[in-house]
């Protein structure tokens, strides 16, 4: 399973899922868990003028040790030269193991480590997750990829509200004055029993079906002031959900196409 958010991208098993979200482009944390005492925390932060890495992991890792000590256990940690920046793993009341990247997104800095509130061995989870973090953006596009829902949007997009619930997925972005509307619903197959794609697609965006094929309908309304609302549903049985791209806007340019759904 892909996860990807604000321009940063990674793989991880189907047991995997965001816990928390906060902040924005510039500075922001992501956590994910997989049900179990693990986590994967990201965090990142616009990077101005020269950046000392080795020093503001020392001051992140200096917090860790505050934290641990509350429970009566020093943190300890070692730094390690990496590909990507630097390495580094640290144990006491919890332990975790990460790395530190100037160099993943030319604009930020990267923390991205897993953790637990064990004391254990993180190697090979280190492997498997934290080397496939990677960039998530292209020169006009950026993907966005969370519990299913899988866009391909245009660049500075900026999140505005999000709703996880059982079985359906639900983000707004706003792209300077128009809106942009993603959703991922489950159990597709059994819907499209009991629905018509046409008519499902017309009843939960509200639009007007203006063309379709078997599993893609396209849609639009023509709005107040020359706005228009535009959609895009998709079946995708393979996957077993139905994905919504909705855009209200008057500019041409941002109506939705194919392309946008992974």
């Amino acid at each position: 399973m892909a996860f990807a958010w604000e321009g940063i991208a990674l793989e991880l098993s189907d047991d995997w899922a965001p816990t928390a979200i906060t902040g924005k482009r510039s500075a922001g944390y992501v956590k994910l868990g997989d049900g179990s005492h693990r986590a994967v925390q990201i965090r990142w932060q616009e990077r101005k003028g020269s950046v000392d890495l080795e020093s503001r992991l020392r001051a992140y890792l200096k917090l860790l040790d505050r934290d641990s000590r509350r429970q009566k256990v020093p943190l300890s940690y070692e730094l390690e030269a990496s590909d990507q920046g630097i390495g580094y793993r640290y144990q006491g009341a919890f332990s975790g193991r990460g790395i530190a990247s100037a160099d993943i997104d030319p604009d930020r800095i990267i923390f991205a480590e897993i953790s637990s509130t064990r004391s254990e061995r993180l190697s090979n989870q280190h492997r498997k997750v934290l080397s496939t973090i990677r960039p998530a953006s292209d020169e006009d596009r950026e993907r966005w990829t969370v519990l299913g829902l899988d866009l391909w949007l245009p660049l500075h997009s900026e999140p505005l509200k999000r709703e996880f619930v059982s079985g359906k997925t639900r983000i707004v972005w706003r792209k300077y004055k128009s809106m942009i509307e993603g959703q991922r619903w489950g159990l597709a197959n059994q819907l499209m029993q009991r629905h018509p794609l046409e008519e499902w697609a017309a009843s939960v965006t509200g639009l007007k079906v203006i063309s379709s094929t078997p599993d893609v309908v396209h849609l639009e309304t023509r709005q107040f002031l020359g706005a228009r609302a535009m959609a895009i549903v998709k079946h995708q049985p393979d996957r077993n959900q139905l994905t919504v791209i909705k855009v209200n806007s008057r500019w041409e340019n941002m109506r939705p196409e194919e392309s946008w759904i992974g």
